[in-house]
C-alpha cells in the first residue's frame, strides 16, 4: 500500500473499489498519532481480482491498485 503521511491529528478514511467503481469496502479511522496504522479488510465473499485503494485526509487523497488472490 501507498504511505501517506499524515502530519495533524485528522480522519483518515480507506476505501476500495471494484473494478466497476463499486465501493467493496469503507473504513473511517482517527489518526492520533503519527505513526503506522494497520486496516484488515474481511473479504469474505469478495472475489479474487483487481481493486483500488483510495486514502483520503482533509488534506491530501492517494489512489493505488491492488490484487485480491485466493
Amino acid at each position: 500500500m501507498g504511505m501517506l503521511h499524515v502530519p495533524t491529528r485528522a480522519a483518515a478514511k480507506l476505501e476500495i473499489f471494484d473494478l466497476s467503481g463499486r465501493r467493496a469496502a469503507s473504513f473511517l479511522e482517527p489518526v492520533e498519532e503519527m505513526e503506522s496504522h494497520s486496516i484488515i479488510w474481511e473479504t469474505f465473499g469478495v472475489s479474487s481480482g483487481i481493486y483500488f485503494h483510495k486514502l483520503t485526509t482533509e488534506a491530501h487523497s492517494l489512489t493505488r491498485k491492488m490484487m485480491l488472490l485466493r
